[in-house]
């Protein structure tokens, strides 16, 4: 008996499990996301409804939103005039099964004359047929991996989690201005009719997302459809121009950083992604004395911050050029700094700190956000920071062995710094200004 368990689950874990792996966990064989840095794509799942997707579309319309909608395909032909207006107003069209039910619990075969059917239904409305498939709570079977080729299958890189009743429009837009980078394809829903959503959920997702699609609107992006966001991966990729030892040797050096990072007690402000690590520290250093007055004295507590080079060498890879470089780089500030006055505002471990602190060799342009900027003390000290700091450019920067070659006198490493009463008069809640809508700079 034992072993007729163990044989049915090997099964189960082959024909399901190693999918799941493979799809959702490492994004193999799927659409995960995109590499662009300037276009998101939004998507929906669940629809067409006959209340809630008029009502999305008004607001994609007022934002210039054009997004993905996965139907469902008995709803489709229930509702054949919002498919049509979908299609007419711009936006791109999926499929999510003829019913929404899990492949795990359907026939291959009967699974993909369903798509069949219904990419041809979809087809004969707008005179295209659907080219993206997006199966139902993300659960691919192996057959499915080979059955339905035909449709790109795509999951996501950002969920929503909006179908419950706990997800306020305010915990959901929180979620997404934290996650939001380019390339994302967000998962949201234009109907709570499934099993287990709440039949509200999307009145409150569309009261987040169009607060979030305001608060985003200076970021620069652009909201395309799957197939513009796609566009960029298959027709430029530095990552397959990055000799192979390139790429090993920094995904090596990213290993050592992360370990490093963790054994010195440096950590993401909120979650792994984020663009500024740190740690609190008490200050050893000279006096400092900033641009407003405020000073740094031996001894002060600090929050020493640290880039992620993981992410720098990410963006790297996925910029065109150095201008891209440069528009992504201002955003991941701009996003960073806020998170970083709530907490000196709100959190303990936070409240006696005096001022922010990093010495990096990628410090130009930065006054505009409120960093003074200066030479560090000249001695051993500095010398060895510079060196490393050359090194890690090499390691993580795409190009760093050209740009080592270029313009040296500029790869100088400064100490930035920001007192605790400039970052809550810019950046907290009693902000007097907004955050920074554009930059005219360039960065190491």
């Amino acid at each position: 008996m034992g072993k007729v368990f163990w044989g049915i689950f090997f099964l189960l874990f082959i024909y399901m499990g190693v999918p799941f792996l493979l799809t959702r966990v490492f994004g193999i064989g799927v659409i995960k996301r995109g590499s662009s840095l300037h276009r998101l794509a939004f998507t929906f799942d669940d629809g067409p409804d006959p209340v809630y997707t008029p009502r999305l579309l008004e607001l994609l319309r007022t934002y210039g939103v054009k997004a993905t909608f996965f139907v469902v395909g008995e709803k489709a032909k229930r509702h054949p005039e919002l498919i049509r207006r979908i299609h007419e107003e711009g936006h791109a069209i999926g499929i999510h099964n003829y019913v929404h039910h899990p492949n795990w619990f359907l026939s291959p075969l009967r699974l993909r004359r369903d798509l069949d059917e219904t990419a041809a239904y979809i087809q004969s409305i707008t005179g295209e047929r659907p080219l993206f498939y997006r199966p139902p709570w993300g659960l691919l079977s192996l057959a499915d991996l080979f059955l339905l080729r035909p449709y790109r299958l795509t999951i996501w890189s950002l969920m929503g989690w909006d179908w419950g009743k706990k997800t306020s429009p305010v915990r959901l837009k929180m979620r997404l201005l934290h996650k939001i980078r380019g390339g994302e394809i967000i998962l949201l829903h234009d109907s709570g009719e499934t099993a287990g959503a709440d039949p509200t959920a999307p009145e409150r997702m569309m009261i987040a997302l169009e607060e979030t699609l305001r608060e985003i609107r200076h970021w620069g992006y652009e909201y395309v459809p799957l197939n513009k966001l796609m566009e960029e991966d298959e027709d430029f990729s530095v990552k397959r121009m990055l000799p192979f030892w390139k790429r090993g040797f920094a995904h090596l050096f990213i290993l050592y950083d992360k370990a490093l990072r963790f054994l010195l007690g440096v950590r993401p402000i909120q979650k792994r992604d984020d663009f500024f690590y740190v740690r609190v520290i008490h200050y050893h250093g000279q006096r400092i004395g900033m641009e407003d007055g405020e000073t740094i004295e031996k001894g002060d507590l600090i929050l020493e911050i640290h880039l992620n080079n993981e992410l720098l060498f990410k963006l790297g890879l996925r910029s065109r050029s150095r201008m891209q470089l440069v528009i992504q780089l201002i955003r991941e500030v701009e996003k960073s700094l806020p998170v970083i006055a709530e907490l000196l505002e709100t959190h303990p471990k936070y409240r006696l700190v005096k001022g922010l602190y990093g010495i990096s060799l990628v410090n130009r342009g930065v006054k505009p956000f409120g960093f003074s900027v200066l030479d560090l003390p000249k001695g051993l000290l500095s010398h060895l920071i510079r060196y490393y700091l050359r090194f890690l450019m090499f390691a993580v920067h795409p190009r760093g062995g050209e740009r080592l070659k270029t313009k040296t006198d500029l790869l100088v490493p400064k100490i930035m710094v920001m007192s605790r009463k400039e970052i809550l008069k810019r950046y907290g809640k009693g902000k007097e200004s907004s955050p920074l809508t554009s930059l005219n700079t360039s960065v190491s």
